[in-house]
């Protein structure tokens, strides 16, 4: 009997190297490159910003990311931008310390559907919260909400 093998993520890397993790069911990316690339839903009620998620190196680098790309486009102040990579330095030192192991038999491998499971979780507010746009989703490209920071106004103006 020949051995299944999962599809795997047909990212190229910038050094020309296959990703190679197994993709998300029905897609041609791993969780990483779909977030990266297409972005993924979240939790409807979630209260934090995919950028502040940095349980090991490859999210820092992906935050990190994120921050250049906010910059680029002008959607964050250079202030808060700054905060953001001290706090992204102070993560990187403290990174070898730190574990949030995960087994390569665990990965996700499907979305959750963020949506229903909320309306399981609280049948009685009806339906949910429109839950933020993704950041990198083909309908809103090159929109990050991870980092998305309204300029200020300007003053005498």
């Amino acid at each position: 009997m020949p051995v299944q093998t999962h599809p795997r993520c047909s990212h190229i890397k910038v050094g020309g190297q296959r990703c190679g993790s197994p993709t998300l069911k029905g897609k041609h990316f791993c969780y990483f490159h779909q977030r990266l690339i297409h972005g993924v839903p979240g939790p409807v009620d979630s209260n934090i910003s995919p950028i502040s998620l940095i349980e090991n190196e490859e999210a820092i680098q992906a935050s990190l990311m994120d921050l250049i790309e906010a910059l680029l486009r002008g959607s964050i102040e250079n202030r808060r931008a700054e905060l953001v990579l001290k706090a992204l330095y102070i993560a990187t030192k403290n990174a070898h310390r730190v574990r949030f192991d995960v087994f390569h038999n665990e990965m996700v491998r499907e979305l959750p559907n963020y949506a229903a499971q909320y309306q399981a979780d609280h049948p009685d507010s009806g339906a949910p919260k429109k839950p933020p746009v993704p950041a990198h989703t083909d309908a809103n490209p090159g929109a990050s909400d991870a980092v998305a920071v309204s300029k200020p106004a300007t003053k005498g103006k």
